[in-house]
């Protein structure tokens, strides 16, 4: 794990740090959206949803899909949160998922784009909401 690079965190400042790293691909994207508001979690392992929450489910096909940028926007949610993570869009090389959450003109507006290496895991902060958001990407051979 000491050739991964982490890339980020975009968002607020707010909540406890978190690391997810994984082997193999990424295959799923789990998101609880507070109804449409703002990204209240988030998940990447199959299997990670617990019981009775409604979420939205991202398959990708890997390993011919893959993520190539994560587009978000960030600010503060009226109910008094911190900044947190407002929205997110997964654009992968063959099709783009969101955004999920709210998109506002007061947000500040992100690109994490993947052009050299693989997405191995996501890091960031959260609290009552996804806070912020980062990758961990690991360096491609080229043959």
């Amino acid at each position: 794990m000491a050739d991964l690079v982490g890339v980020g965190p975009w968002g607020g400042g707010g909540g406890v740090e978190w690391s997810d790293v994984f082997l193999g691909g990424l295959q799923e994207i789990i998101i609880d959206t507070a109804g449409g508001l703002y990204i209240k979690s988030i998940f990447f392992k199959p299997g990670s949803i617990p019981e009775g929450d409604i979420y939205i489910k991202i398959s990708l096909d890997w390993p011919t899909e893959y993520l190539v940028r994560i587009d978000g926007t960030h600010g503060f949610q009226s109910q008094g949160l911190e900044d947190i993570i407002r929205s997110l869009t997964f654009v992968t090389n063959e099709n783009t998922y969101g955004p999920y959450g709210t998109v506002s003109e007061e947000d500040t507006s992100f690109t994490i784009p993947i052009k050299i290496g693989k997405v191995v895991g996501f890091h960031g902060q959260s609290g009552e909401a996804v806070d912020a958001i980062g990758i961990y990407l690991a360096p491609t051979t080229s043959s």
